[in-house]
């Protein structure tokens, strides 16, 4: 089954043929309206009425466009809307003259963007069927079959009758400049899928590489932190512990000694909660955010307040990510929002983790964002297709919205 994002991707294509034509036929309308205004010719003519219902054929198509539910479907309305042009290009064709005037080129948006957008095999049938229909009316014509129409008074003595005339009109102006037309566009458009998809492909494989190198650098941190907890603790532990059974003799001496490891202990402790949290590996992600807010709450005089909506034990990488972003979060409004307030929201969403850490400070403009902390995970954020907000203002406090999928590039309901 084609995936969701393929999809969209071509529904996206095919709105943009929408859009093109409905202003392209916007302004044939509006050209019409004028010369009917402006001349005597009759609103029933099909110089005025023809746009109009090419108009409304494109509405009917860009509605029927979102019903769709699969790229096969996608492609096949979009190929059948260019056959219903193409039926509507001949006959206002026929009315304005037919091969005499230049009804040829208005074959000619169709013939490119089909060609553009639409599969190979698609938009073959497409140009045969535009030379074909063309063809065939100067044929029904030439053999009298079709009655002649004219739009403006005869220029001269009945073309559409001259095989002389009708012919190489047929071959150059139907078939050489339509196929030629043809194979030029679907050669620029391989080209450019080609390269596309060569760009695509890399930035695959950037995102993966960087998802690795993440992977790593967050191996190596929660690494170092255990070495910091278990080994670097505990020793400095056993110091404090022997120098409590120092002579008395030794008490000043002592007492300063306690102190130094009292304090090397504090260090070590914020060093290793800040490369990785033993409470995040141990218990999860809830109780570490929670006694993230309490210790940064403590330190800065300012009420954390958290609603964690969180059921069941994430992956190891995503707990980390989502942990690192409320920290920074939280630290930016320690060090810039002078708040007395904040507050942490985690929920779930149907295809993703929705966070919020907002306060009630000063405000800032994000356009003029510094600091490589938000910036870090902007970027490991969109490695995984996940994505960050800043909704601020001077005055105003901030919000830090991010959204973390549960599998790499799903995307969350907004």
């Amino acid at each position: 089954m084609p995936r969701e994002s393929d999809l969209e991707k071509l529904r996206t294509s095919v709105r943009r043929t929408v859009r093109s034509r409905l202003v392209t036929l916007s302004v044939f309308c509006v050209i019409a309206l004028v010369i009917i205004l402006a001349t005597d010719i009759s609103f029933l003519n099909p110089l005025f009425y023809t746009p109009f219902a090419w108009l409304a054929l494109t509405f009917l198509f860009s509605f029927l466009i979102r019903q769709q539910r699969n790229t096969y479907e996608l492609q096949l309305a979009h190929f059948s809307y260019f056959l219903l042009e193409v039926m509507v290009i001949t006959v206002l064709v026929h009315l304005m003259g037919g091969v005499e005037w230049i009804g040829i080129i208005f074959y000619m948006p169709t013939v490119v963007t089909a060609n553009y957008f639409l599969t190979h095999r698609h938009s073959q049938v497409l140009t045969a069927v535009v030379i074909a229909s063309y063809t065939c009316l100067a044929a029904l014509e030439y053999a009298g079959i079709l009655p002649h129409k004219s739009l403006f008074a005869p220029i001269g003595s009945g073309a559409y009758a001259n095989l002389g005339y009708v012919l190489p009109t047929v071959l150059a102006g139907g078939f050489a400049v339509y196929t030629v037309i043809a194979h030029t566009v679907r050669s620029f458009n391989e080209y450019y899928w080609r390269k596309q998809g060569a760009l695509e492909q890399r930035e695959a494989d950037l995102a993966r590489l960087s998802r690795q190198l993440l992977g790593a650098q967050d191996e190596e941190r929660r690494r170092i932190a255990r070495q910091l907890h278990d080994e670097v603790g505990q020793s400095l532990a056993a110091i404090k512990l022997h120098a409590a059974v120092l002579p008395s003799i030794l008490q000043p001496d002592r007492q300063k000694l306690e102190d130094v490891v009292d304090h090397a202990i504090r260090q070590t402790r914020d060093l290793t909660r800040s490369l990785r949290p033993p409470l995040l590996d141990e218990l999860g992600l809830e109780p570490a955010i929670r006694e993230l807010g309490r210790m940064i709450g403590e330190t800065a005089h300012l009420r954390v307040d958290a609603e964690i909506d969180i059921e069941y034990r994430l992956p190891e990488g995503t707990e980390w990510l989502i942990y690192t972003v409320i920290a920074e979060a939280l630290q930016n409004v320690k060090r810039h929002a002078r708040a007395n307030e904040a507050s942490i929201l985690i929920e779930h969403r149907p295809a993703c983790l929705y966070i919020s850490v907002k306060d009630n400070g000063v405000g800032f403009d994000p356009a003029h964002m510094q600091g490589v902390g938000l910036r870090s995970a902007f970027e490991r954020l969109d490695a995984i297709g996940g994505r960050l907000l800043i909704n601020a203002s001077p005055g105003e406090g901030t919000e830090l919205i991010a959204e973390v999928p549960f599998e790499p590039n799903s995307h969350c309901d907004h």
